[in-house]
């Protein structure tokens, strides 16, 4: 009797997919996957060699996760966490991602979060006339307004900004990244 193959591990978001060539150096990062889910993206950043950790406010979301990663042998650190409470997990990070989420008053604190030279990969829903009226989220503060999330992170410098329609849907994603060095004022200047 032949032992049962692991389940093909999901893809990842397309957005990040896309960005995670440019965000930066090789494996051996240290990722937070903020608003996990059922962990496809933190399992995917981890077969690409990153430690990363998933948190998510569902319990039932996080048992899930952890499962597909002893199914599929990856270390991830799934974590219950009250993302909506507004606090990110201490840095600092080599990278945030952020899919199908939307809270404002986590930006700053995500900025804040991330390492020197760390990168933010965020992507969630766009208000957008294309958006088909029965689409989900429906409430409007779960909306992002056009050009909203480029301009929602303002100590980071972006490398790739999209906002797209399609299939009754509309999204923004950016890629962004924080200094690698901190600014110094020049010489002679006084601090503020």
């Amino acid at each position: 009797m032949a032992c049962p193959s692991p389940p093909t591990p999901s893809p990842p978001d397309p957005w990040l997919a896309r960005c995670a060539p440019t965000a930066g150096p090789g494996p051996g990062r240290k990722i937070l996957d903020l608003a996990c889910g059922a962990g496809r993206n933190a399992l995917w950043l981890a077969r690409q060699g990153h430690r990363v950790v998933g948190v998510d406010e569902s319990l039932e979301r996080i048992h899930t996760a952890r499962e597909g990663a002893r199914q599929q042998s990856v270390e991830v650190e799934f974590i219950v966490w009250q993302v909506a409470a507004g606090s990110v997990p201490s840095g600092p990070w080599d990278g945030i991602c952020v899919c199908h989420f939307l809270d404002r008053t986590l930006f700053p604190e995500l900025e804040r979060a991330l390492a020197p030279g760390g990168w933010l990969v965020y992507k969630t829903h766009l208000a957008h006339s294309l958006r088909a009226p029965r689409s989900r989220p429906r409430n409007q503060s779960y909306l992002l307004r056009p050009g909203e999330l480029l301009a929602a992170f303002p100590t980071l410098a972006p490398l790739d900004y999209r906002e797209w329609a399609g299939d009754g849907l509309a999204w923004a994603g950016l890629l962004a990244r924080r200094a690698a060095t901190p600014r110094r004022p020049p010489p002679g200047s006084s601090p503020g």
